[in-house]
């Protein structure tokens, strides 16, 4: 689960509804989407004002979890509610914690001890409003010798998880699932560059979340390629572990492109058939020009566009 802010088209209704930054003239949303990581499907999503904050999210999100799910979560979503919430759901945690000066006490002993991998008690709000404490495991990542990658710190990265037998959950995958993650930036960055979803049709803010269901959709029709893309791979290749930094990837803008005649060509019963025989076809195409990732690739999270740009509509 992870959020992103949104540039939105300048109305009555968007600016009434969302938050209008300080040095800027259009309101901006946070979008916060819970996502199936490895095919980048959207299993559900909000749209908040900035004065809500990415927590507030969790009542809308949280229906859409079920039992033996992991939910990951950045720094911004920890806390004794939101923690309570998932246990009480059978839902399994793996969360960055924050490292600095607001870390929380049970973070901060972790961090004193010299300890790597250790379980310790955290007090948590069941949904009754109920505190208690519960044994939840915490991971230090160490990172390696040398200088950080452009964009990269030194800061202490910690992890906190439910997933307490380190025999079946090593720290090592624990820590390489949570790198996962990032696929969710990726995702965020689509819908801004390539779907440019900030340029919106329409400046009247019913209308912009219309335009943000018709993408997500869109995405869990390319999400469903994927996913059958993915088994063909394996068929093909063997196992393609997705924690694995060399793992077998499908070109995603091929994806998109197939995706995109794959949903026109549906939309006309006249052309179901023809459409069958093309799908399948497309997804040898994905299968066949699949390539290895490339670890140790970094790029900084830069915000291009801090105050906002005027789209079209605005």
């Amino acid at each position: 689960m992870d959020g992103s802010w949104l540039v939105t088209s300048r109305s009555r209704s968007s600016v009434k509804r969302w938050t209008v930054p300080s040095g800027s003239a259009l309101p901006q949303a946070i979008v916060v989407t819970a996502w199936e990581v490895r095919n980048r499907m959207p299993v559900g999503f909000c749209v908040l004002s900035g004065s809500q904050g990415e927590r507030a999210s969790m009542d809308e999100l949280l229906p859409h979890l079920r039992l033996g799910d992991v939910a990951m979560v950045d720094r911004g979503f920890p806390c004794e509610r939101l923690f309570g919430h998932f246990i009480a759901q059978g839902v399994d945690i793996l969360a960055r914690m924050t490292a600095g000066v607001s870390a929380w006490a049970e973070t901060s002993a972790f961090l004193a001890s010299a300890e790597t991998d250790l379980v310790l008690p955290v007090e948590v709000v069941d949904p009754d409003g109920t505190r208690r404490r519960v044994p939840m495991r915490f991971i230090r990542r160490i990172f390696p010798v040398g200088r950080p990658k452009k964009g990269q710190s030194r800061d202490a990265m910690v992890l906190v998880t439910t997933l307490l037998d380190a025999a079946e959950h090593s720290a090592e995958s624990l820590i390489n699932r949570y790198q996962q993650r990032w696929a969710v930036e990726t995702a965020y960055r689509e819908m801004k560059i390539t779907f440019a979803i900030e340029h919106f049709h329409s400046p009247d803010a019913s209308r912009i979340v219309e335009e943000l269901y018709a993408l997500m959709t869109w995405l869990c029709l390319a999400a469903g390629m994927e996913a059958q893309v993915n088994a063909l791979l394996e068929a093909k290749r063997g196992p393609n572990d997705p924690e694995d930094p060399q793992r077998w990837m499908v070109n995603r803008t091929n994806l998109h492109h197939f995706t995109d005649q794959a949903f026109w060509a549906s939309a006309s019963p006249d052309t179901w058939a023809l459409h069958q025989k093309h799908y399948q076809a497309h997804c040898d195409t994905l299968v066949r020009y699949a390539q290895r990732r490339r670890p140790g690739r970094s790029t900084p999270r830069e915000r291009l566009a801090p105050f906002g740009h005027f789209a079209r509509g605005s």
